[in-house]
């Protein structure tokens, strides 16, 4: 499971990346002081800190170990 919650962590990061890459191509509006751009760079930022929290984490822990049943 370490390995899966790493690739998926990662796959998170990176669209999470893209995500907020891809706001700034989003229209601006004069005398606005919170624009479109605001509640998706919001979730890009938090998905990308949980994703990085769950890299992270399976990466420090030790016990998470791949174990095959023999």
């Amino acid at each position: 499971m370490r390995k899966a919650n790493i690739i998926a962590g990662g796959i998170g990061m990176l669209v999470s990346a893209l995500a907020f890459v891809k706001t700034f191509s989003f229209k601006q509006f004069k005398n606005v002081p919170v624009g479109p751009e605001f509640f998706p760079r919001a979730l890009a930022i938090s998905l990308f800190i949980c994703c990085l929290a769950l890299v992270i984490q399976n990466m420090l822990d030790k016990s998470n170990t791949e174990k095959h049943p023999h």
